[in-house]
């Protein structure tokens, strides 16, 4: 991470692209982070899965839970299961609106 880049600027921009479905934008931003923040940074998923998207849609927080899962039993595979979390945040329908 360059010294002009925080990591709240980062999350910040995980955030924002992902709040515009732009997962490709969302993933450069994560690799701007060390990877000793992976636990952090699976713990803001888990909750952007929640904030950001549609309570209508019940599967993406279940989703994001289940890849943080694997994740653990097959640390290797990481980095997959982190672009699968941010790709269906990042596709589900956002937004709080009851309609």
């Amino acid at each position: 991470m360059s010294v002009a880049t925080s990591t709240k600027e980062v999350y910040i921009g995980i955030q924002a692209s992902i709040h515009r479905g732009e997962h490709k934008t969302a993933m450069a931003w994560i690799a701007k982070l060390p990877t000793d923040q992976r636990e952090e940074l699976w713990r803001f998923l888990r909750e952007l899965a929640t904030t950001e998207v549609s309570y209508h849609d019940r599967q993406t927080a279940v989703l994001v839970k289940t890849l943080h899962d694997n994740s653990k039993l097959d640390p290797d595979r990481e980095q997959a299961f982190l672009s699968h979390a941010v790709v269906a945040i990042s596709l589900a329908p956002k937004g709080t609106a009851g309609y």
